[in-house]
């Protein structure tokens, strides 16, 4: 009876198969491993042209604002929050004063004061002015 274990009796043809599929799949392996730390590493060199340049910007940027102080001592811009004109508000009489009496009244709704236009012409159509507003 034949054994597993026999050496003697191996086929040579066999054994070059197996070895060759053995090798294909060890150079498949080492080639995937090392086209992968490639990768790696020019995505850390990418990082690290990028990080370089951003930092080499803001260096410049603030020596520019160091050794180039504005002219006359000029004053920075104004944000546009600040540059925004303030805003005035009219009294209800005034308001009032620019429709036709009997026209329209003031509510309350909500806790809020609104303007409420009784006529459906004015409502419809608006209030036309000549000229500047009384």
């Amino acid at each position: 009876m034949k054994t597993p274990s026999d050496d003697s009796d191996r086929n040579p043809l066999l054994d070059g198969v197996l070895a060759d599929e053995e090798w294909r799949a060890l150079n498949a392996a080492v080639k995937s491993r090392a086209l992968g730390a490639l990768r790696a590493r020019r995505r850390q060199r990418a990082l690290l042209h990028w990080g370089g340049s951003a930092v080499a910007a803001c260096a410049m940027a603030l020596a520019a604002q160091k050794f180039f102080p504005r002219p006359d001592g000029a004053a920075p811009v104004a944000l546009a929050s600040e540059s925004r004109p303030h805003t005035s508000y009219i009294s209800e009489e005034k308001l009032m004063s620019y429709f036709p009496p009997g026209s329209c009244t003031i509510a309350e709704i909500d806790g809020e004061r609104r303007l409420i236009i009784l006529d459906p012409d004015i409502a419809a159509n608006g209030v036309a002015f000549n000229g500047p507003l009384p």
